[in-house]
């Protein structure tokens, strides 16, 4: 009899209260993937651990932003790196919201293996409703034929995680760039391509960047919330 190909549902090893409140809250920020192709690899990795958020550059195409924003640059290799080998020599888990950073991890070479804590798979039951839409509007945002259309997609598309978390009275800030983040990296992106320095983009790049340091801050700042919510086990 042929072995059953059915995959088993990922889980997550139990964490407790404690683990949760010292965790690593990770997030990152990036292109996302064009239809039916792999997504470009994060320009900036998010961390709120014990309270103290942490944004960095992991993209060398910005490394400017770093320099112009008092801000760190690590190479994305040596950023996971070093966020593995924290959690290890700290006895902390990582959390993040969906699979994509777990498989930044196993790419190049980092498995977080049990430290991991893939949140949405937790989540996903109690919120069945708003994970819906969410698919439902990914679907018609590949169908849009309006710009109106796409942009109403857009914004329902994505920032599930605040989503959620608004539920149990989570303020998202207003400047939250739902729907935003590709555009705003692309900018960001052209800017440094003909620009010499940080300093010299114009006040609006500026801005927008500001808004997507403000958009990866509340999302990990939502997975804090929702994690004693969902994630802990008695």
């Amino acid at each position: 009899m042929p072995k059953s190909t059915k995959r088993s549902k990922p889980k997550n090893r139990p964490i407790t209260e404690e683990e949760a409140q010292r965790a690593i809250y990770l997030d990152f920020e990036g292109r996302g993937a064009p239809h039916g192709q792999p997504a470009p690899p994060p320009v900036l990795g998010g961390t709120l651990i014990e309270g103290e958020y942490t944004d960095t550059i992991v993209s060398e195409e910005l490394a400017q932003v770093a320099l112009g924003r008092s801000r760190e640059f690590v190479p994305l290799e040596e950023y996971l790196e070093d966020l593995l080998r924290r959690a290890r020599a700290e006895s902390r888990r990582i959390v993040y919201w969906t699979s994509h950073e777990a498989e930044l991890f196993e790419q190049h070479g980092f498995p977080p293996g049990g430290l991991g804590f893939d949140l949405k798979i937790d989540v996903r039951p109690h919120m069945k409703d708003l994970f819906k839409e969410s698919r439902e509007a990914r679907k018609a945002l590949r169908t849009a034929k309006s710009k109106t259309a796409r942009e109403k997609a857009r914004r329902k598309a994505f920032g599930l995680c605040v989503e959620c978390a608004e539920r149990h009275g989570f303020k998202t800030p207003t400047s939250y760039s739902r729907g935003q983040v590709g555009i705003i990296i692309k900018r960001a992106l052209d800017q440094a391509s003909k620009r010499p320095d940080y300093e010299s983009w114009p006040r609006g790049a500026k801005a927008a960047w500001s808004r997507l340091v403000t958009h990866n801050k509340a999302d990990c700042e939502a997975m804090e919330l929702l994690m004693p919510l969902y994630g802990v086990r008695p």
